[in-house]
């Protein structure tokens, strides 16, 4: 018998005797895991919190949600938006809401500089940055849903640069989680003016 099959032996008694064994390590994103979490674990779900160095918080299970009650005039609350001037946008303050699973659930008016108003219920999830449109009121009153309501990066471009501000400047806190919903009523209330340059 060769010395290596003894030594072999001697360490497969020591590593079970200490209660260890090299094949056991389950992956970072199961419970029980052995792995160091990331940041992201850390402060998943907390307010305030981002993602950081290893990139955006895990994603919380997306709620069913129904959808709102169409806007009422006196519950529009006009939103100053980055590099945007070809209407006008108002937020329903009534209906916006911040759910359990991180998202901004809110319904917008765009009026445009020809006096049509186009209505719409979006989403925007902070960490990472993303959105998308669930709805669109009908002429009847009435909501009809979007067929393909996924989501889409937010950047400051002219295709979602309302979703860009309100990201930015409104519902997303500086460490990437969202604001309270009184947080966020009360900036688009006192009409908190967007600043001229993209703040990162």
């Amino acid at each position: 018998m060769s010395i290596r099959a003894p030594l072999a032996f001697l360490v497969a008694v020591g590593l079970a005797a200490c209660g260890a064994s090299p094949e056991r390590r389950e992956a970072p994103d199961k419970p029980g895991s052995l792995a160091e979490p990331t940041i992201a674990d850390k402060n998943k779900g907390k307010e305030g919190a981002k993602g950081g160095f290893f990139g955006p918080a895990a994603r919380l299970p997306e709620l069913e949600v129904g959808l709102p009650d169409l806007p009422r005039d006196a519950d529009l609350a006009e939103v100053r938006l980055r590099d945007f001037t070809s209407g006008k946008v108002r937020i329903d303050t009534r209906t916006l809401r911040v759910d359990e699973d991180l998202v901004v659930r809110y319904v917008v008016a765009v009026t445009t500089p020809g006096g049509v108003r186009n209505i719409s219920h979006e989403a925007i999830r902070c960490d990472p940055n993303e959105s998308k449109r669930i709805a669109i009121a009908r002429t009847d009153g009435s909501w009809g849903r979007v067929s393909r309501s996924e989501w889409e990066p937010v950047s400051n471009v002219t295709y979602n640069a309302v979703q860009f501000s309100l990201a930015k400047d409104y519902f997303c806190g500086p460490m990437g989680a969202p604001r309270g919903k009184a947080d966020i009523v009360n900036r688009l209330e006192r009409g908190l003016r967007a600043p001229t340059a993209p703040n990162y």
